[in-house]
């Protein structure tokens, strides 16, 4: 949990408030994107504060199948890993790691 907390949510929240105030780019998803023109860096923390609440539902709801926590655990780590680097790959490329890939 404690990845999960570093990586997608104090790591994506600063990246990503970062690099939308100091003009590297933009949020790309609409749901986000709309709440922080409305609410600013508060809308982005509770949005993700309310992503971290989803996953402890999920993770409760889920003692019983250890395996499924263990993906679900794993597969928002690395969610979170991505998320920070192609943040930091705009702020200091100017482009993210999808687009330097050539994949966008």
């Amino acid at each position: 949990m404690r990845y999960i907390i570093a990586f997608y949510i104090i790591g994506d929240i600063l990246t990503t408030w970062f690099a939308i105030t100091n003009g590297y780019g933009f949020e790309g998803n609409s749901l986000p994107s709309t709440i922080i023109s409305e609410y600013g860096f508060v809308g982005l923390t509770i949005l993700k504060l309310m992503v971290l609440l989803f996953l402890y539902i999920c993770y409760v709801m889920d003692k019983k199948s250890k395996s499924g926590w263990k993906f679900g655990k794993h597969t928002i780590n690395i969610m979170g890993i991505v998320l920070v680097a192609s943040n930091l790959a705009v702020i200091i490329f100017g482009q993210s790691i999808f687009g330097i890939a050539g994949v966008v």
